[in-house]
């Protein structure tokens, strides 16, 4: 095992940064400007040829010393070659056999609950009532079996049960193996993985599950529709009040027709609305008129961003924009809903909302009906002190470095309205 104990400079492997990680022989670790080889500790062989019951352990300290010399910083790091034969969480673009620990199974009574521990520190946590009736349940790693629409960064969990789901809530909390900032817990929900946000810290990650079946450490893999751009798939006018009808805008129309009608043709070339046909222009007051009957409409209340990030990179993994209400600051220049068209979402390890400092998180791509033509609009999802998701922290990047306070975002899929071609 090799273990940061919190240097400033930090302790890479395979151009990753890591606070935990299991290694192997032949692993190269970076530490500051110097380079340690990882190499197998040597066992003797006692008299009689019989192999001693436990393999040989051997624990080595590195102290490196002055922080000018090497990483401006005082470094300890603890490296044991026992347990090389289990393996741990797995590297990234790490090829070759992935090993595991043990499983545990245990029945659980459904009055009292129980908590099932693995080796490597992993632990399913079953409150009373989780189960509807006394059950086996059983809790392990595996290989990473499915790394579609995901970035692997750690070790993989399966958890069966019979029903298959929990009555209520039960917790997993399983080590990181990575920088805190830099992993999600991610669930497998048949077709794609989801992500559960979850509380990183002291190097392990936890969330609440209902639902028996594969778990991993990782993250949502990027997803850009690559022949999406505002400035040919979104309409080439700014987002107009059309009284008496909407005399606030439009926007939901536009977005509206354009994620689920329009795309992936581009819309009439008209740069005003006056100049639209007349049944394109009934046509989106029609669209605006659905989206606001459609259930919790322009509340927004969607406060955890997590189903949303979620249905948002599954639609564009699938080839389709996504629609999404934005609710926003009511003294902003915006009014207080406001809504866009979702194209893109990508991880990034440095996002600076509005100043309060650098954090990891995704940036979503957006067709914004109140800026067109321009392909450089972007809002940010960031995880609170809970490990949801959240829309950076109240803020998202505009049009020239203006600042639009957002307070919540809701996420549609297609709806089946048809229009003029």
């Amino acid at each position: 095992m090799l273990q940061d104990l919190g240097s400033l400079n930090g302790t890479w492997l395979h151009n990753r940064r890591w606070v935990q990680i299991w290694v192997k022989p032949g692993d190269w670790i970076q530490v500051g400007r110097s380079s340690l080889a990882v190499v197998a500790a040597p066992t003797r062989q006692p008299v009689g040829g019989k192999v001693p019951a436990k393999r040989q352990t051997a624990v080595i300290w590195l102290l490196v010393g002055l922080a000018a010399i090497l990483c401006q910083s005082m470094l300890m790091v603890g490296l044991t070659t026992s347990g090389l034969n289990k393996g741990g969480p797995i590297l990234p673009n790490q090829p070759g056999p992935v090993f595991t620990y043990t499983s545990t199974v245990a029945s659980i009574q459904a009055s009292s609950g129980g908590e099932l521990t693995l080796d490597n520190g992993a632990r399913l946590s079953i409150p009373p009532g989780a189960l509807s009736r006394n059950s086996e349940v059983e809790f392990s790693t595996i290989p990473l079996e499915t790394t579609e629409g995901m970035e692997a960064l750690g070790q993989m969990y399966r958890i069966q049960l019979q029903g298959g789901e929990f009555d209520t809530p039960a917790g997993l909390v399983a080590p990181l193996g990575v920088v805190d900032h830099e992993a999600d817990l991610l669930a497998w929900n048949g077709s794609d993985w989801d992500s559960l946000g979850g509380n990183a810290q002291g190097g392990f990650i936890s969330a609440e599950i209902s639902n028996s079946g594969k778990y991993a450490i990782g993250l949502l893999a990027d997803v850009i529709l690559g022949n999406f751009l505002p400035s040919r798939n979104g309409y080439h006018f700014e987002n107009p009040s059309v009284p008496p009808y909407f005399s606030d805008g439009i926007c939901a129309g536009m977005a509206g027709t354009i994620s689920w009608s329009v795309y992936p043709s581009s819309p009439p070339s008209a740069t005003g609305w006056n100049e639209l046909s007349r049944d394109w222009q009934r046509w989106i007051l029609e669209v605006q008129a659905t989206y606001q009957d459609l259930p919790d409409g322009t509340l927004f209340n969607r406060w955890d961003a997590t189903p949303e990030l979620n249905l948002i990179h599954d639609l564009l993994r699938d080839g389709q924009p996504v629609f999404v209400g934005l609710r926003t600051n009511p003294n902003s220049l915006m009014g207080a809903g406001h809504a866009v068209v979702a194209y893109g979402l990508e991880y990034r390890d440095e996002l600076n909302p509005a100043g309060f400092g650098w954090q990891s998180g995704y940036l979503v791509r957006i067709y914004d009906p109140n800026y067109p033509d321009r392909d450089d609009q972007v809002f940010q999802l960031l995880k609170d002190s809970k490990g949801q998701w959240q829309l950076g922290r109240g803020w998202t990047l505009m049009q020239e470095g203006f600042l639009l306070q957002l307070d919540a975002i809701q996420a549609y899929p297609p709806q089946n309205i048809s229009g003029p071609s």
